[in-house]
């Protein structure tokens, strides 16, 4: 898939960009879906993906509304079908939460762990969105209450909760065998940060990358990642890479490309401002690299968004 949908997000935006991502796009290439089902959209803070199984955008609480004033914590789950360009009945979530951390499961399940309440409560509970039977089903409780992680599943079977526990350096491992036991350490705590499985180019081994974040208010720029060993219990930390980001950045959108090779960051905040940067984070021989080459820019900055790439035929698009 070579189109990046970036919906939402702060500062009060309420529409969304496609971008091209192909090797020989960088001219004035104006991309819409072709359902208006996110024009006016309004949120911030949502999580979601493109689910491969049903072929549904998904896109999941949030805050809804005139955000910039009355903001509402959201409870749905909207749904766009890619193959006919329309928006489906909703999913109603058990609970509404914005700032939530999601992942796709092996089984085409969408798994939504944390956020925070409508009162600004931080939740300990997950749910499981399922695009093709249109329903929500509980997920197993979290070790803590959370909000600003990531979460990502490791295989088919394990999942990883990164900046969880009573410190923002820790991680936590979730299987159906063992439940959440104590996960590999981060170097430094970071919340906020963007986090992948992406894999090798040398090597081939599978790592979980995460970049940025931030430690109390100080935005950062490091990096580190930790080789995917499910040993009992895991082994090894997390390792730092003498590369660093350009700049730093928090609360940036970001997907992992399909075959693993990199994982791309949209938007954020970086240490004045935030940024309509797009770029490539990817691991060769073993160091984490900001892949200068590829740099692109969203149409405006913006931050605390949704991004997934999206079919081919979802898209039309016109050069200016």
């Amino acid at each position: 898939m070579r189109f990046l949908l970036v919906v939402s997000g702060k500062p009060c935006h309420k529409d969304y960009e496609i971008i091209d991502l192909s090797e020989d796009r960088k001219d004035s290439l104006v991309c819409r879906l072709k359902s208006n089902g996110f024009d006016n959209l309004g949120r911030s803070g949502a999580t979601g993906a493109y689910m491969d199984r049903s072929n549904y955008v998904v896109i999941c609480g949030g805050t809804g509304g005139d955000y910039c004033q009355n903001a509402l914590v959201r409870s749905e789950c909207l749904l766009m079908d890619s193959t006919i360009g329309t928006m489906m009945d909703p999913i109603q979530m058990a609970n509404p939460r914005r700032n939530a951390a999601s992942t796709v499961m092996s089984d085409g399940t969408l798994w939504i762990s944390g956020g925070l309440a409508f009162n600004s409560m931080k939740l300990d509970s997950s749910e499981f969105i399922d695009s093709i039977s249109g329903s929500a089903r509980p997920g197993p409780d979290l070790p803590m209450s959370i909000q600003g992680h990531c979460v990502l599943a490791l295989d088919s079977s394990s999942l990883m909760l990164i900046g969880a526990g009573i410190n923002s350096d820790e991680t936590r491992i979730w299987t159906m065998e063992t439940n959440w036991t104590q996960g590999p350490k981060l170097i430094q705590g970071r919340l906020d940060a963007t986090c992948g499985v992406i894999k090798d180019l040398v090597f081939g081994y599978h790592l979980v990358a995460i970049a940025g974040g931030r430690e109390g208010s100080d935005p950062l720029k490091s990096m580190e990642s930790w080789t995917i060993n499910l040993l009992d219990p895991p082994s090894g930390n997390f390792s730092g890479s003498a590369n660093s980001l350009i700049h730093a950045i928090v609360d940036a959108a970001s997907v992992v490309l399909p075959n693993k090779s990199a994982m791309i960051v949209a938007g954020g905040q970086k240490e004045t401002g935030s940024t309509d940067w797009i770029f490539w984070i990817q691991c060769s021989n073993g160091v984490l690299e900001h892949d200068l080459t590829k740099i692109r820019e969203l149409s405006t900055e913006r931050y605390d968004s949704v991004a997934m790439l999206v079919p081919d035929n979802l898209v039309e698009c016109a050069v200016l």
